[in-house]
């Protein structure tokens, strides 16, 4: 029986969606929701890169391990909001920022703020679909290159090509020309994100995935 693993990245307020079979590319689609995603079983393991399972502090543990792990890399890891934001009504970035502070004595990232609307969605979808793991594409290419961190940022011409090839080194190659709908036009940088969230999504499916922080829940770490 075929094993069918998916890393989705968000883009655009849509979802690329890079699916594996047996470890190796299998297609590309773009998604307008979670739950788009969701309704196909065939897949074992769904990583999604975005936070899954906000702790009411200050901080995510998950989110300061991750950043320990990969170095000079660290600044691509934000500092999820606490999870009294997942509540719709903190729509104003103010008023939240002010709310974390008077809490915790400490304010939420921009960053963090911006990524409210998916990471609502994807706690919903966690919730009730436990193949869904948080995934950080950093980490995970971290782990790809033998837990050395990448020298150049995923914008680059640099950092594109060396995450292309660490893809290739374990068997994962993107065709050079997309035929599937809409997915000409997804950034180069969201695509390898992607296919790294697929990777690990292929490890968990395969029992030979690690998480930060230790624990035993599924929620509140990054897998890879």
């Amino acid at each position: 029986m075929a094993r069918f693993s998916v890393g989705v990245d968000g883009w655009k307020g849509k979802w690329v969606a890079i699916q594996l079979q047996d470890g190796a590319f299998f297609s590309v689609q773009v998604h307008h929701s979670l739950d788009e995603i969701a309704k196909d079983r065939e897949p074992q393991v769904i990583a999604v890169d975005v936070p899954i399972g906000l702790e009411d502090r200050g901080f995510r543990l998950a989110d300061a391990a991750a950043r320990q792990r990969i170095g000079e890399r660290r600044s691509s890891v934000f500092n999820s909001p606490p999870a009294f934001a997942l509540d719709p009504r903190w729509e104003d970035y103010g008023a939240t920022n002010a709310e974390s502070k008077r809490r915790y004595g400490s304010g939420i990232s921009a960053q963090g703020f911006s990524l409210l609307k998916n990471i609502r969605e994807a706690d919903a979808v966690a919730q009730k679909d436990h193949r869904f793991h948080e995934v950080h594409p950093e980490v995970t290419f971290c782990v790809m290159n033998g837990g050395t961190p990448l020298k150049f940022t995923k914008k680059s011409w640099n950092g594109q090509a060396e995450r292309i090839a660490l893809l290739g080194k374990w068997g994962i190659t993107i065709p050079s020309c997309l035929s599937e709908p809409g997915a000409g036009n997804i950034p180069p940088d969201d695509l390898l994100d992607a296919a790294a969230a697929a990777w690990s999504a292929d490890r968990i499916a395969r029992s030979e995935a690690d998480a930060v922080p230790d624990s035993l829940q599924r929620t509140g770490r990054i897998w890879f």
